[in-house]
């Protein structure tokens, strides 16, 4: 009971069969007092607390105690005789059930269903599912055996026919009885000196159905037994048949192994996982996305005892292990590359580490691994070794920091490079309620750094692959007209060919940013449009040779005067003279040329410098 013993001791005042019958009881001298007490785990003992007392005299007084596994707390057989001389007595079932506070919450009397005397030696033994077995043993003359007879009690005391064993068994002393939780009931005894027989029959069962958790009080739960879950289901939930909250004990998971259960996660009952149902009746138990990682797996849920305890506080039965299990569904991975991970020590494990020979550092670091492949789980071989050192000095205490290269794998049935990273920086941050505080390599990992991917160039390549494909491919698209008009004029200004597309992009940016932000800071755009205006201008009015080159070419100046509102430097491609095209060949002066980087100068600070401010105010 909540892990204690309970142990019962009884006193009684001697027998005397010379009490005359007409003597008065006196109901302040008690001449049976029984008592009991609990032995708790920290071996403190609790107690004695009164179970029961009478002032009667001459009284035999038997009993048999258990658990109370239909409802709460315990329950007391009383087998009571009034003993006379030379006379038959009656049997006298009284019933005593009490709470593991010591207190008695209800005493009832049971009928005598089939009307037992003095003469008969009788066994009881309680149920799991409720009743009672009577065992009624009629001793052969002139023989060590008797012949035993079976009856079954309801709750509450009344007949409900005869055991499923065959009635009149001749059976020896010490015959053993067993029963056991699945409802299922053993005999044993000797046919002979030389062979023992065993008799199973099915118990009757007093209760609702319990639907397969070996618990009465339990309704149903999600997962329901033998059901298919999604991977990283993050929420269960149990229904009890009564208001419950959880209690001092444990809610575990575990991944169903072969050789030795793998721990998932273990909510303690003041855990903040735990959530309860308007009613009280529902507990739900936040699950953490790492718990259920593997694809078409058995789990199963250990509910302890006094986990969960009713509103009386008195504790419940828990599940047995390998009653409440279900699966995850089969699900594939998309391959993902090669990565390495940094994880560090906690204060304490720096210490530790550092105090280790190099040889016991070594075998520190293989055995770590092997833990963390325990843990996620994963087979050994897809954790390289783990390489030290590097310090965090970032923190008061520096801490050594550790490298995990993770292998990829091609089995879509296994967990990829970034499933297992994200799982093992869960199981490190939760390491209190997951099997990372079981062993003592990775319990000295510090909680609060969990596992992190290391990125390197390569990593960053692979992130912006995509990008640097389409500039490669711009580039050659550029190349090739670059090449054919140096052939053309290799005097001419033909690298302006690669920078015409990104005048283009900072216009479409610059046509972005007014649209975005253009009402509150229209004035930014106002000196780049009249500086770009003016330089024209004046090389139209005192550049005889431009003005008539901007009035066959009208198109191309207005479109190239529109884009040196956000660039000036545009007008240069003006000039170049690409591939010697006439188009790109505007005779612009020295003056003109000055006046543009000038103006490029002055707007960079009356422009871009803003416009970036603005930007990145706005992230």
């Amino acid at each position: 009971m909540d892990g204690s013993f309970l142990f019962v001791t009884m006193n009684s005042t001697s027998t005397d069969f010379q009490t005359e019958h007409n003597k008065f009881i006196n109901p302040s001298e008690f001449t049976t007092k029984i008592y009991m007490n609990f032995i708790k785990p920290t071996m403190k003992v609790d107690g004695p607390f009164l179970l029961y007392q009478t002032a009667i005299p001459n009284l035999d007084i038997d009993y048999i105690c258990d658990a109370a596994y239909t409802s709460t707390g315990g329950m007391c057989l009383l087998k009571i005789r009034k003993i006379k001389h030379n006379e038959t007595s009656k049997l006298h079932l009284l019933k005593i059930s009490f709470q593991n506070s010591g207190s008695v919450s209800s005493v009832n009397k049971f009928i005598n269903p089939m009307g037992i005397n003095d003469t008969d030696n009788i066994m009881f033994n309680y149920l799991y599912y409720g009743g009672y077995l009577v065992r009624i043993f009629n001793k052969i003359e002139n023989s060590d055996n008797s012949i035993v007879q079976g009856i079954m009690l309801d709750s509450d005391g009344n007949y409900n026919g005869t055991w499923n064993f065959p009635q009149n068994l001749i059976l020896s002393p010490g015959n053993p009885l067993t029963t056991y939780r699945s409802g299922l009931m053993i005999l044993g005894y000797n046919e002979n000196e030389y062979t023992w027989k065993l008799l199973l029959a099915d118990m009757p069962k007093f209760i609702p159905d319990d639907c397969g958790y070996n618990n009465p009080n339990i309704k149903t739960t999600y997962p329901s037994i033998n059901s298919n879950i999604p991977l990283s289901t993050t929420n269960i939930n149990i229904t009890y048949h009564l208001p419950v909250s959880a209690s001092t004990n444990y809610i575990s998971i575990y991944q169903y192994n072969e050789d030795t259960p793998i721990l998932r996660q273990s909510i303690s009952g003041d855990s903040p996982l735990l959530s309860y149902s308007p009613d009280n009746t529902t507990i739900n138990i936040e699950v953490l996305e790492s718990t259920f990682n593997q694809p078409n797996s058995i789990y199963y849920v250990v509910v302890d005892y006094n986990a969960v305890e009713d509103k009386s506080n008195q504790p419940l039965d828990g599940i047995e292990k390998n009653q409440w299990k279900f699966n995850t569904i089969n699900s594939q991975d998309t391959y993902s590359e090669d990565a390495v991970g940094q994880l560090s020590l906690t204060i304490e494990g720096t210490e530790y580490y550092e105090n280790l020979l190099p040889y016991e550092q070594e075998i520190f670091l293989s055995q770590l691994r092997i833990d963390l492949a325990k843990s996620i789980p994963v087979n050994n071989s897809r954790l390289n070794d783990i390489k030290c050192c590097i310090y965090d000095k970032s923190q008061q205490f520096p801490r050594i920091v550790l490298s995990l290269p993770i292998k990829s794998t091609r089995n879509q049935n296994e967990r990829n490079v970034d499933r297992i990273i994200k799982d093992l920086n869960i199981l490190i941050n939760e390491k209190e309620i997951t099997s990372i505080s079981l062993f003592n390599t990775t319990n000295l990992l510090e909680a609060s750094f969990g596992f992190r991917r290391t990125r390197n160039f390569l990593d960053d390549l692979d992130s912006f692959k995509y990008h640097l494909i389409g500039i490669v491919i711009g580039i050659l698209m550029l190349g090739l007209p670059y090449i054919c008009a140096r052939k053309r004029n290799p005097k001419g200004k033909n690298f302006a060919i690669f920078k015409f597309p990104l005048i283009i992009v900072d216009f479409v940016l610059g046509i972005t940013f007014i649209l975005n932000n253009g009402k509150n800071v229209s004035q930014l755009f106002i000196p780049s449009f009249m500086m770009s205006m003016t330089i024209i201008l004046r090389e139209i009015k005192r550049n005889r040779r431009f003005y008539v080159w901007f009035r066959n070419k009208t198109d191309m100046a207005t479109l190239f005067t529109i884009l040196a509102s956000i660039d000036l430097e545009v007008l240069n491609i003006l000039s170049s003279q690409i591939g010697g095209a006439m188009l790109f060949s505007a005779p612009i002066s020295e003056k003109m040329q000055m006046y543009i980087f000038w103006g490029s100068f002055i707007g960079f600070f009356i422009k871009g410098i803003p416009r970036f401010i603005i930007q990145v105010g706005s992230l």
